[in-house]
């Protein structure tokens, strides 16, 4: 797990929409410059030297674009806020559309990963799951960038 933290840049991830999805973050240059080596939170925002702060911050911004058509819409948000006073009714459809937004979400997430991993050929995009590391609580997972 140290490993990962000092030889790899972690995507750092925020929520929106209310907590339901994620965006990775995009980081400015007081973010980088003021990161230090005591921090646990500062050393994952750091680029290592792997790539540039423009180049990190323009593959950030494509995974974005890449994963928002996945993205819940209002009419989500509608289906899950008025579960509680039509339970069945409102809660399965908004399941059945949780299912297929996750699907979709991961294979655009995989295609974009895949699309960084041949626009940089020297480096190397991969997701981790919270069961490969120690890194990511149990609902989410970890984009890492490291060398080939």
């Amino acid at each position: 797990t140290t490993e990962i933290r000092e030889h790899h840049i972690v995507i750092g991830q925020k929520a929106c929409n209310g907590g339901l999805d994620f965006k990775f973050q995009v980081y400015s240059d007081d973010v980088i410059n003021n990161a230090t080596t005591t921090s646990t939170s500062n050393n994952n925002s750091r680029l290592h030297g792997l790539m540039s702060l423009q180049e990190y911050n323009a593959a950030v911004q494509r995974l974005n674009e890449a994963i928002k058509p996945a993205r819940f819409k209002g009419f989500d948000t509608a289906l899950l806020a008025a579960s509680p006073f039509l339970t069945v009714v409102t809660l399965l459809p908004w399941g059945i559309r949780y299912a297929y937004l996750s699907k979709k979400r991961k294979r655009l997430l995989n295609s974009a990963i895949e699309e960084f991993n041949t626009a940089y050929p020297r480096l190397y995009m991969r997701q981790y799951n919270s069961s490969a590391n120690g890194t990511a609580t149990a609902t989410e997972s970890v984009l890492i960038i490291g060398l080939r």
